[in-house]
């Protein structure tokens, strides 16, 4: 997990064209949809002392045209997106 993290490792669901770089606000790894602003995939690394119970451990947040999805494919109320 380390490696997809860091970005040492591109996960195959994330496609090529997909541009990587760093998280700003916490330790992770993001990758960017280069022809919609609005797609990106972050995942983190998590943190055992964050307040929300579901960012302790590592975490993957999808975002498709500029709103938060989650695992059933809805957009997600309330979430509060950090860099």
């Amino acid at each position: 997990m380390d490696d997809i993290v860091s970005g040492k490792i591109r996960p195959e669901k994330i496609p090529a064209d997909w541009i990587g770089s760093p998280t700003k606000s916490a330790t992770g790894w993001r990758y960017d949809d280069p022809n919609n602003a609005g797609n990106s995939v972050r995942i983190y690394q998590g943190d055992p002392n964050d307040p929300e119970p579901s960012k302790r451990e590592p975490y993957v947040v999808v975002i498709s045209n500029g709103k938060v999805i989650g695992r059933d494919g809805k957009p997600v109320v309330g979430y509060i997106l950090a860099e």
